[in-house]
């Protein structure tokens, strides 16, 4: 197992709480794995995956199924490793009050749910409040048990950080973005010339609306008029380099004015109207800009790979059934972590 899941999981600042292991209500079919006798489902693997197929939509098929199988398999390796590190937790006696959990909790709501309810959020991430606080429970044992094992971590000097920065300018180099929203018409599944045509002008005449009236709110129009679950956010796509989405919609993203609303672009998922909201240039940022940034990713290194020792000690000590042979296909079958067995 190595350490890039660990820095997702303990330093992501995004990551709030932890997908629960939890297997009320699940056939013994949906196991697809026990962790010193603590059960994985496969409902836990597509929590733990959070919106992944939205995140799929602007990849070919083939693409998106290979991404699929990894990001599953990669969830399992993930869950095993927090029950790992949550058992690890508690037989250092570690323990987390009330009070933590309710103060996480506050954050949580407030960060993911902004301008909603808390029932809202609990609703469409298919978790009760009991779940979701035993969930904070989990990850606030982690957090404490990270903190303990790696005290003792000296940050790196002045000298030592721009030795790193040298040695690895091209990690930070910064290609060319631009910041987009969209909106979008859904060709999915559809063959018929004649509603095709139908929805290239309904595109043309929101484009020829939108030019006319340039006051409208763009993200106001998309979060009506578009089609897919983009329209939640107003079309907002946020930053993306070239290669990162559809050819065609990153060539035309690239080749647009900023602000302005460009030609209706068609892919292969639909036709698209696009707005630049911002253009940032390929740069090499200075030292003195990410100092701070280059600090603390070799600190969160030296953590992780601490951890990464300890998390391979206990995966050896403790008894991993991976229920799902990888022969059988299933897209849910786990990959065997480098130098483990199916079963310890």
């Amino acid at each position: 197992m190595n350490g890039a899941w660990f820095l997702r999981l303990i330093f992501s600042v995004s990551l709030l709480f932890l997908g629960a292991v939890s297997v009320r209500g699940e056939p013994e079919a949906r196991i697809l794995a026990r962790v010193d006798g603590v059960p994985i489902s496969a409902s836990d693997v597509d929590r733990e995956l959070g919106r992944l197929p939205d995140r799929l939509q602007g990849f070919s098929p083939d693409q998106a199924e290979a991404m699929r199988l990894q990001a599953e398999r990669q969830a399992l390796e993930d869950l095993i490793g927090k029950i790992l590190l949550v058992n690890a937790a508690r037989a250092e006696g570690l323990q987390v009050s009330d009070a933590e959990i309710d103060e996480r909790l506050e954050v949580v709501m407030r960060s993911v749910a902004p301008g909603g309810t808390a029932g809202s959020f609990l609703k469409e991430a298919g978790i009760s409040k009991d779940e979701l606080a035993e969930d904070v429970r989990r990850n606030l044992l982690i957090q404490k048990l990270v903190e303990l094992l790696t005290k003792d971590v000296v940050p790196p000097t002045a000298e030592q950080v721009e030795g790193f920065y040298e040695a690895n300018k091209a990690r930070f180099y910064r290609e060319e973005t631009v910041e987009c929203r969209h909106i979008f018409f859904d060709l999915e599944g559809i063959t018929d010339e004649a509603v095709i045509e139908s929805k290239r002008r309904q595109a043309e005449a929101l484009r020829a609306m939108l030019l006319e009236n340039p006051g409208l709110d763009f993200g106001r129009i998309s979060a009506e008029r578009s089609e897919g679950t983009t329209a939640e956010n107003g079309g907002y796509l946020g930053f993306m380099r070239e290669g990162d989405f559809l050819p065609e919609f990153t060539k035309a993203a690239f080749a647009q004015e900023v602000g302005k609303v460009g030609q209706v672009v068609r892919t292969r998922l639909g036709f698209h109207l696009i707005k630049v909201e911002s253009r940032s240039p390929a740069r090499q940022p200075a030292l003195a800009e990410i100092k701070d940034q280059v600090r603390d990713g070799m600190l969160q290194m030296k953590r992780a790979e601490i951890m990464r020792r300890k998390i391979d000690v206990w995966r050896r000590a403790a008894k991993i059934e991976l229920l799902v042979p990888l022969e059988t296909g299933d897209p849910t079958a786990p990959a065997p972590a480098p130098g483990t067995n199916a079963t310890n």
